[in-house]
């Protein structure tokens, strides 16, 4: 039924989908196109059958979906212009990095019958799952507080070039609200959505980016549960970690390793852990759910308008933010 495959976009993440996509359907014309309009030579691109050198030429090709994996400040003129020509689509995380167009587009998809998902895909991790399925079991019994430490030092996550790539750049949608917004999106689908009390930004010397590097947030959802959100540029050894405080129990989470961790009142034990997890997994089970958005079969996919209620969430954080001292 895939004939034809885009992935707009030439940098990491493109690669990867392109890999993706080649694993997944062998037999498929893959297209790649970069994210502003030039010539590019073929050689050196993998997994790329085609190459268009601009969206209108993309288009003309006809593929049976695409993946826009340009810097999200391109996000939604690359996607409106697929969806109106009824191309369905999956926009990598945010879905943009400003909430107007954000809006815009979601008046275009909500009168619309394209298909369109957004690729949050830490929502598939083994340990999340599991995590999501032992909170709504009411495992911890009343929930009083969730504390999250995300971060990683850029110029390790970025070694070639760090100052000029994505997360380092506001004009491509860079800073670690952004860039990390994978952490935003998954509270909001483990615990709904929040009201920001507290948000501080800061910048290092070490980088002095045009963009926050570190970012500590305090929130509060409509059930009283308070978190505490740490976010940064900047830590030497990379962590993706979450704790959560119930009556029952302390849930320490490390989601960059699939483990869970549960102490109670009469000891700590691991309750969950995946053993060679491999992170590309985790793209792949979003690739194959996209497929089965796109063919109307059961699926998980984070909706435009779940995605847009992130976007809103970064939004009102920045507004409510103070500016710290530079460290």
């Amino acid at each position: 039924m895939f004939k034809k495959l885009a992935v707009i976009g030439l940098g990491n993440i493109s690669h990867r989908h392109r890999k993706n996509l080649r694993a997944l359907f062998p037999k498929s014309c893959i297209i790649v196109m970069p994210t502003r309009e030039r010539n590019i030579e073929p050689s050196g691109i993998t997994n790329a059958d085609k190459i268009a050198s601009n969206i209108e030429e993309l288009i003309s090709m006809r593929p049976d979906a695409a993946i826009v994996a340009s810097p999200a400040t391109f996000h939604i003129e690359h996607a409106l212009k697929l969806v109106m020509a009824r191309i369905p689509i999956l926009i990598e995380k945010p879905i943009s990095s400003n909430l107007s167009k954000a809006s815009k587009f979601l008046d275009v998809v909500n009168q619309s019958e394209v298909t369109v998902a957004v690729g949050y895909c830490l929502r598939y991790a083994p340990s999340m799952q599991f995590v999501k399925a032992y909170i709504e079991q009411d495992r911890l019994g009343t929930i009083y507080n969730v504390s999250v430490n995300v971060g990683q030092l850029l110029s390790d996550w970025r070694p070639i070039d760090y100052q000029n790539s994505v997360s380092a750049n506001a004009s491509l949608g860079g800073g670690v609200l952004l860039e990390l917004s994978h952490e935003l999106d998954y509270l909001r689908w483990l615990f709904g959505d929040f009201n920001v009390l507290f948000s501080q930004l800061r910048n290092t010397r070490k980088f002095d980016l045009n963009v926050e590097e570190i970012a500590d947030i305090v929130m509060v959802n409509s059930q009283g549960i308070v978190f505490n959100l740490h976010m940064d540029f900047v830590q030497c050894k990379a962590q993706r970690h979450c704790s959560i405080i119930g009556e029952k129990g302390r849930l320490d989470w490390d989601i960059a390793q699939n483990h869970v961790e549960l102490h109670d009142f009469c000891s700590s034990e691991v309750i969950f852990e995946v053993q060679d997890w491999q992170s590309n997994s985790m793209y792949l089970k979003m690739l194959v759910d996209f497929f089965a958005k796109v063919t109307q079969k059961k699926n998980d996919c984070v909706a435009v308008d779940d995605a847009f209620r992130t976007v809103e969430l970064i939004e009102r954080i920045k507004h409510l933010s103070t500016y710290g001292k530079k460290l």
